[in-house]
């Protein structure tokens, strides 16, 4: 995904400069945090691999990584915190950005768990709790997203026409998004509840492939919001 972010820019060759403003520059910030992040995460798969025996190194290094991955995620949020932008600069923003850091990582974690299970290693007794937080995060995401959009539809301005392009223009998605986050969530209590057996790894790939649609269709309906004020 980083390495892909590097199209949007007019000169790739530029990108050594990303680190220049680091004490004014959010965009910087967010840069340099998905680095340290993307880095830690290369350190820790590599001494693991190999088997280098560090010890307390190797009992750090992911809680280091998920610091480092959550202080970039709010950092990409406060870059999209625009003001000029008030579909986008308003609490539905992190929620929806965390919201899918939490969902995804569930979603993730159950297939490993899944992987894992189909490998011969006893079934895991967190595939219940990732269900229900997943379903958690799900009914958060959606209420804000809807009370969010009507809200600013109801106000009119720049902020109404970002809600109607979603609401009115992409209810097909809209739709479609509220559906395999819903129906996702739902599969994944479901197969995560039963008694673990042939049933459930199905089941969770499944609830785990319609999340992940959610999330895409989640990220396209937050862009294909944006409606500025002013110039």
């Amino acid at each position: 995904g980083g390495a892909a972010a590097m199209l949007h820019l007019a000169r790739p060759r530029a990108a050594r400069f990303a680190f220049a403003q680091l004490g004014s520059s959010l965009l910087s910030r967010e840069v340099l945090l998905g680095a340290l992040f993307c880095g830690v995460l290369l350190v820790d798969v590599f001494l693991r691999g190999v088997g280098v025996d560090a010890g307390r190194v190797l009992q750090v290094l992911p809680w280091i990584a998920a610091g480092l991955g959550l202080l970039f995620v709010h950092a990409i949020v406060r870059v999209y915190r625009i003001r000029t932008v008030p579909t986008w600069d308003a609490r539905a923003t992190p929620i929806a950005f965390f919201g899918t850091t939490v969902l995804l990582g569930v979603a993730a974690a159950a297939v490993l768990f899944v992987i894992r299970q189909a490998e011969g290693h006893a079934a895991d007794q967190s595939l219940r709790s990732l269900g229900l937080i997943g379903a958690g995060v799900v009914v958060v995401e959606l209420w804000t997203l809807w009370r969010h959009l009507t809200k600013l539809e109801a106000e009119g301005g720049a902020g109404a026409r970002g809600a109607r392009a979603v609401l009115r223009e992409r209810r097909g998605l809209l739709g479609l998004r509220t559906f395999c986050a819903a129906f996702g969530a739902l599969i994944l209590v479901a197969g995560t509840e039963q008694e673990l057996g042939t049933e459930t790894p199905a089941a969770v790939l499944v609830a785990c492939g319609l999340l992940l649609l959610a999330e895409v269709l989640g990220r396209y309906l937050f862009y294909a919001s944006h409606r500025r004020v002013g110039l």
